[in-house]
Parts: C-alpha cells; structure tokens; sequence
C-alpha cells in the first residue's frame, strides 16, 4: 500500500462489503492485514516506511522454489489508487 491511510481505507472498504479480514494490525515502521482468497488462501496487504510498494512471489507448484517480482502482473485493471 502506499500508505497508512490507503491500507485503512482498504480495510473499511472490505468490512462495508463483508469481505473477511483480520483488520490494520499495526507493527513498528508499518501495518498489514490479511485478507482470505475464494481458496482461503491469505493475501496480505501491508505498508511499511522503506518497503518497496509491491513484493509478488511466483511459486512452482512441482518445487519449492519462489522468484520475487515488484511490478503487478495485474497493473491494467483500473483501481481507486491509479
């Protein structure tokens, strides 16, 4: 998130849709909170000062081996932050 206040705003924006969070859980230098795909898989969301903005992470699904990537694969689908 690029901000404090982007991730609060998100967090609001999933409690008026009810979509399941653990809410802002704030951590010296920043805040994260995780939000549960269709899968039940937790995706989190997270800000922190001297973070890069975007951290993805590919995995294999035959090893356990991850690359990193910083730019969205999803970066055309229009959001309330572009």
């Amino acid at each position: 998130m690029k901000s404090l206040r982007a991730l609060e705003a998100f967090a609001e924006r999933c409690d008026r849709l009810a979509v399941g969070n653990t809410g802002v859980h704030r951590f010296e230098g920043g805040a994260a909170m995780d939000v549960a795909d269709p899968d039940g898989t937790a995706i989190r969301f997270h800000y922190a000062t001297g973070r890069p903005p975007f951290v993805g992470v590919h995995s294999q699904a035959v090893t356990t081996t991850y690359t990193l990537y910083d730019v969205p694969m999803l970066a055309d689908i229009p959001t309330s932050e572009s």
